[in-house]
Formats: structure tokens, C-alpha cells, sequence
């Protein structure tokens, strides 16, 4: 049973930045941003909230910042393992939880089973119920700014703008798929912590801030929330954020689950089945590369992992608990990454497994 909902309102359009990558779906004016603000970025601003401090010298490399921040927040807030589960999204007034199904939607829980068909041959996305009624589903869209660079001249003197330096970034907003009209909505965590807070605080880049709080009403849908850095009863699941993992060598040409760390809760490959897709086609295996953010105490940026997005269905096909032996897979485990949304207590039909493809971001790999 969840102890508590972590809902981050934004006071105004959040800027998620994700680290550019090369490669040509990047060369183009496309920007790539997260929708929702992740566990680290959510770890940090606790983190601001309680006023904690960690030292310098640690191996951002190995996530000994995370790892740090995460143990004072636990201690100070009275923290079980895994600490955060989610993200999922919101409306305003946390009337209705959606998951994702897409890239760029989210679906109302009330409505999965019919927007996420699993009792077919192949499971796939039907888009029809998203589009009958307000509050069915949120679609995401990214919305260019520009901004301008300051300089303070003298110790005390007025900001001034840096000649020459305007850049360019991006916002998220959030629109009801049926109507189209831009709502508010918010991000929520399961928190598993006993403390409480209520305050303002910067999310994300260009300075821009939400309210943090926690909320002891908590939506029954959020026990269906698991991660494997808790136990795991069989079923099929949602991936509702990244899913990391760490190849264990070079030479990985598809995703094989002997040759990967951060899959140790599946038996076998097809328990990974991919993105829903619509029209009844296959589920679609996709690989991205997940940027953990800056740290603010060492002032560097963290690395970058390969991860499954959300949206991706997984098979868990019998209890287990599960460890990893890279400790910076369990960090992450227990900070909320690996979170997924439970579908269902039993197996989706087998679909046909031929052909199957790893999607990545330099082409795809059959499997």
C-alpha cells in the first residue's frame, strides 16, 4: 500500500531538457525534451526542499551523488525501499490518473482496457475512446521559447544582456486529446516515505518551478504501481518511465537479456513485447538513450544509459524479487526508475514473434 501521493503542480510550463544526441532524428529542428519531470530531477528538488547537502569528490560516474542524496532524503523522511514509484500524470484536481500508451499520450487508468487491447492476438493501441469524451486521454506537444543570456556588470551592478547570446529551448504542454484546449495538469509520484512537505521549488532548466507536496489521499490506482526493486507477482505490465539498463559488453547487437544489466525480473527475451502500436500491428522493441540529468552538488553532468521508454509492455512471469549487480541499476531502481503499471494478473496471447525489431536510434535490430 502506497504511503503517499508526491504531486509536482507546475507553476508554468515545465523545460525538460533532454541531452542532444547525434545522430540524424536529432539534426533536424525536432527538440527532445522529457514530459515528465524523471526520479533524479524529483530527487534533486526533495533534496532542495529538506535542505540537504552532500559533499564534494563524488563519482558522478557511478551515481555516488544519487546515491547520497537519496539516503539523507530517505533518513529525513523515513523512507522504505524503493522510495518513489512513477511517474504517472494527472489532472488538476488529481481526479484522474493517466499512464502512457504513446510517445506523446497518456490514457486515463479508467479507460486502459480499451485504449491498450491485450486480449487479441496482438496486443495493440485502439485510439477511438481518446477522442469520445473530455478527460479521456492528455496528448503532449513541445512549444519552442527563446531566451536571452545575462551578464551582471560589478559585484552588485544590474543584469544586462549578453550581446549576440539568444538561445533557444523548449516547454511542455498539455492538452485534453478530444478537444484539443491546453489544461493544467500535474505529475505524481507514490511516495513511500512517512513525512510530509508543501512548498515551491525550481524543476528542470531555465529557472522554472513548481509546487512540491505530498497528499495522503491516495488513488487506489496507484497500488497497481510496481518496481523491481520490490517484489513482483506475475503478470503484464506498462512501463510508465525509462527502464535502464546497461549492456555487458561492446559487442551487443540485440537486446538479449544475458547480455544486459536492469532486466533481472524477466525469464526470457519476449518478455520484453514493445511498444503498443496502432492498427493491430506488432508491439515495437525500441532502445533510447536516457540522460540522468546534472548534479547540482558536483557540477557535472551525470552519464547516459540506454533505457526502454515508457509505454513498453513487459511480461513478469512468476513472484520474484530481484537484485542487480551493478549498484547503479539499484540506485536507480530505488529512486523509481523501472516503474511499471500492472495490466493484468495473467499473460497476453502469445502474438506471432517473427520479425520481431529492436528499434534504436541508428536503426532497428531484428531480434
Amino acid at each position: 500500500m502506497t504511503s503517499k501521493l508526491l504531486v509536482i503542480e507546475p507553476v508554468e510550463p515545465l523545460a525538460l531538457s533532454r541531452t542532444p544526441i547525434s545522430g540524424p532524428e536529432h539534426l533536424g529542428a525536432r527538440a527532445t525534451v522529457f514530459h515528465i519531470p524523471q526520479p533524479t530531477t524529483v530527487l534533486g528538488a526533495l533534496g532542495a526542499a529538506l535542505g540537504v547537502r552532500v559533499s564534494d569528490g563524488l563519482n558522478v560516474g557511478r551515481l555516488e551523488d544519487v546515491e547520497a542524496v537519496a539516503t539523507k532524503v530517505s533518513e529525513r523522511f523515513s523512507c522504505r525501499e524503493p522510495m518513489l514509484m512513477g511517474p504517472l500524470l494527472a489532472s488538476k484536481d488529481l481526479t484522474e490518473l493517466y499512464v502512457p500508451v504513446g510517445r506523446d499520450l497518456y490514457a486515463s487508468v479508467r479507460l486502459i482496457e480499451k485504449v491498450l487491447r491485450l486480449k487479441h492476438e496482438l496486443p495493440h493501441l485502439d485510439l477511438g475512446p481518446c477522442y469520445e469524451s473530455p478527460g479521456a486521454c492528455v496528448e503532449l506537444s513541445v512549444h519552442s521559447r527563446i531566451g536571452i543570456a545575462l551578464e551582471r556588470r560589478g559585484e552588485v551592478g544590474e543584469k544586462v544582456v549578453r550581446l549576440g547570446h539568444m538561445y533557444r529551448y523548449s516547454v511542455v504542454v498539455y492538452r485534453d486529446a478530444s478537444t484539443e484546449v491546453p489544461a493544467p495538469h500535474s505529475s505524481v509520484y507514490a511516495l513511500n516515505c512517512g513525512g510530509d512537505l508543501d512548498g515551491v521549488v525550481r524543476i528542470g532548466g531555465e529557472g522554472r518551478v513548481a509546487r512540491l507536496y505530498t497528499e495522503t489521499r491516495v488513488p487506489q490506482a496507484l497500488d497497481k504501481l510496481a518496481n523491481p526493486a520490490a517484489r513482483l507477482e506475475p503478470g503484464v505490465y506498462l512501463s510508465v518511465g525509462y527502464i535502464p539498463i546497461v549492456p555487458k559488453s561492446q559487442r551487443v547487437l540485440g537486446l538479449r537479456l544475458e547480455e544486459f544489466h536492469g532486466l533481472e525480473f524477466l525469464e526470457e527475451e519476449d518478455d520484453v513485447m514493445g511498444l503498443p502500436q496502432v492498427g493491430g500491428a506488432p508491439p515495437k522493441v525500441r532502445i533510447e538513450r536516457l540522460g540522468l540529468g546534472f548534479s547540482e552538488s558536483q557540477g557535472t553532468r551525470r552519464p547516459q544509459l540506454l533505457a526502454l521508454p515508457p509505454a513498453t509492455l513487459l511480461r513478469v512471469r512468476k513472484p520474484k524479487e530481484s537484485t542487480s549487480s551493478v549498484d547503479a541499476i539499484m540506485t536507480l531502481w530505488k529512486i523509481g526508475y523501472s516503474s511499471m503499471y500492472k495490466l493484468s494478473a495473467v499473460y497476453a496471447s502469445d502474438y506471432h514473434r517473427g520479425n520481431r525489431k529492436v528499434s534504436t536510434s541508428r536503426g532497428e535490430v531484428a531480434t
